[in-house]
């Protein structure tokens, strides 16, 4: 998605918590949780790693890079081990619906995860998984070329 000439977008988020994350260690216990968010594929941001939890608790934000165009915005759960980090879920939060949204305002949302068949995530205690976040657009005008430029004095 490609938005206006002359402006560019991005989305601060603030994940606040995920609930009802299913058993991923067999050995271990509790999964060791964090949030990815990628655009277009390529990782942008994450969060710490919460130990040992179904239900943490992040309040972290997240400030995503500036860009001039996207086409997937999707937050990803990843349980974090010794071995390597297992995938937990994602949901495809929609760029248009997103990055088209109305800037300044920041809304909540609850979503569900969705695992790598396209199956609803359930958690330990059989409830679907949620995770809530907070996403605000940021639309900045991007420098009409030629503006800003340092210009070399004749001497």
């Amino acid at each position: 998605m490609a938005w206006p000439t002359g402006e560019r977008r991005r989305v601060v988020a603030t994940v606040i918590s995920a609930r009802h994350l299913p058993k991923k260690d067999m050995m271990m216990g509790k999964c060791d949780p964090f949030v990815v968010f990628e655009v277009d594929g390529k990782e942008v941001g994450k969060t710490s790693t919460k130990n040992k939890t179904y239900d943490p608790d992040w309040g972290e934000r997240i400030e995503l890079p500036w860009l001039e165009s996207a086409d997937s915005l999707v937050v990803r759960v990843l349980d974090h081990d010794m071995t390597g980090n297992e995938d937990v879920g994602y949901s495809d939060l929609g760029a248009p619906t997103v990055f088209g949204g109305e800037a300044g305002k920041e809304n909540e949302f609850k979503v569900g995860l969705l695992d790598k068949k396209g199956k609803a995530v359930v958690g330990n205690d059989k409830k679907p998984t949620e995770l809530t976040i907070k996403l605000l657009l940021e639309v900045q005008p991007t420098q009409p070329a030629g503006q800003g430029e340092m210009v070399a004095a004749a001497g």
